[in-house]
């Protein structure tokens, strides 16, 4: 009788992990003092503005693209709402800078989307005319896609309801303002447990709504002092889950990328990408990250605010220029839906690098600034695929470049102590007033959309 192979699952850390602290699921697991030693000088650094993050601009979306009357907190209530609903347009494979600055455009134009008494009369399907007659305006030569609705098209419909089954709940649970959901709430999963629709019994919970967004949402009033600040995980997006695999912290269980199973034809994966080692990012691994990261970072006593910031742009700006980072696309079209999409279908060759002779002749070695690439960098992830399949795939080994400069190195400051200017942007912000009274809502200055919903007959409130 032949013996059957039994598959219980990714294998699990040897002992000697164990005694070194890092902590495991079956799939993923942490390495705890890598963790307590990057993440406690990351955030020193990002909190004094040192070495790499000297001068440092605020290029978080949220910074950039923010309504600035809202940005200005005279109208608390307003932004909170608009956070909520911002908040919750954060899900698939998109850009944020994108998404954010057409959420931003939407208050400019049509800012009754946002007024919780307006939208609670309203019907999805009024919601996504609306948005789709903005994405007309605010995207060059129209909206891209059968959707039509810009950035916002992943599940339209779907984002649509839960808009307007929020307005309601707000307006019916939360007297018409989010910030109610945190009143006298002392952690963050107390105030989660207030969102979670799906808790058993819980009849005021938003729809939408799952850790990571609500990570966000709560992330977004208490640093713009909408709400009280209490203790939060990481706020875990592509860039943080890259910084954390990529510097050793996040360790996971990698299989081969394969060919997947698209419904839409020109989504397919490139056959020479199916070898790569790469892993799915579902909402359990998100989970599991997020509740390491509230518990790792409490028990440290290290800020989720300097943490997450230090960690999302040195991915989102340093590690974007390391040139082993980089995935090439090729314009592919589906027929049926109308749509074009960009899919990545080669990788730098880490080999080439590693010899030397991939390297572009005008590269500008920005990795050099890093104070943890020798160290703790290990391999290189392309933000290619996350956006196109929502996977993490690992090009290679990261590879310091071997044409590095090192001339008289005792008579130059270390690399990673000289300000490189860690930003795409010229200007920070100025801070806001926290404590400025609350005005009355001015009329909009930009002309207003014509919503796309006729008047309703008010539905009955319970």
């Amino acid at each position: 009788m032949v013996a059957k192979r039994i598959n219980r699952g990714a294998a699990m850390p040897r002992p000697l992990q164990l005694s070194l602290g890092m902590t495991y699921g079956r799939r993923v697991w942490f390495d705890d003092p890598r963790a307590l030693e990057i993440c406690s000088d990351l955030s020193l650094r990002y909190e004094k503005r040192i070495g790499i993050f000297h001068g440092l601009a605020e290029v978080q979306p949220q910074h950039l693209y923010f309504p600035a009357e809202l940005r200005s907190l005279a109208y608390p209530r307003e932004f909170a709402n608009f956070c909520l609903f911002t908040a919750m347009s954060q899900r698939g494979g998109l850009n944020s800078d994108d998404s954010i600055r057409f959420m931003g455009y939407a208050w400019v134009r049509a800012r009754r989307l946002f007024s919780v008494e307006v939208i609670a009369d309203a019907d999805a399907s009024d919601v996504v005319a609306t948005l789709q007659q903005l994405a007309e305006e605010f995207y060059r030569g129209g909206s891209n896609g059968i959707q039509r609705a810009g950035s916002l098209s992943y599940r339209v419909k779907e984002f649509a309801a839960h808009w307007v089954l929020n307005a309601r709940i707000l307006q019916d649970h939360w007297r018409g303002d989010v910030r109610s959901l945190f009143a006298n709430v002392h952690n963050f999963e107390e105030a989660f447990a207030r969102a979670d629709h799906k808790r058993p019994g819980n009849q005021v919970g938003l729809r939408g709504m799952r850790r990571k967004i609500f990570t966000l949402l709560t992330f977004w009033l208490i640093e713009f002092g909408l709400v009280d600040r209490f203790h939060i995980p990481l706020v875990v997006d592509f860039h943080v889950l890259r910084a954390l695999l990529q510097l050793g912290i996040l360790n996971v269980s990698w299989q081969p990328l394969g060919r997947g199973d698209p419904k839409i034809e020109a989504r397919r994966r490139p056959r020479r990408l199916w070898k790569y080692p790469s892993v799915r990012i579902t909402e359990t691994l998100v989970n599991e990250v997020i509740q390491w990261s509230y518990g790792f970072l409490q028990e440290n006593n290290l800020s989720p605010f300097h943490v997450h910031n230090a960690l999302w742009n040195l991915s989102r700006v340093l590690c974007a220029q390391y040139y082993g980072n980089k995935s090439f696309s090729v314009p592919r079209r589906d027929k049926k839906q109308g749509k074009r999409y960009g899919i990545t279908a080669r990788l730098v060759d880490a080999d080439a690098l590693r010899r030397g002779t991939g390297w572009p002749k005008s590269y500008r070695d920005q990795c050099r600034s890093c104070p943890y690439e020798k160290r703790f960098c290990r391999i290189a992830i392309p933000a290619g695929p996350y956006y196109d399949w929502g996977v993490m795939l690992m090009s290679g080994r990261h590879v310091v470049y071997p044409h590095r400069n090192e001339i008289l190195p005792e008579l130059l400051p270390a690399d990673y102590e000289v300000a490189r200017q860690l930003t795409r942007r010229e200007k920070n912000f100025a801070a806001v007033d926290t404590k400025a009274k609350e005005l009355k809502m001015q009329p909009p200055k930009a002309k207003q959309l014509s919503l796309a919903w006729k008047r309703r007959p008010s539905r009955a409130r319970r």
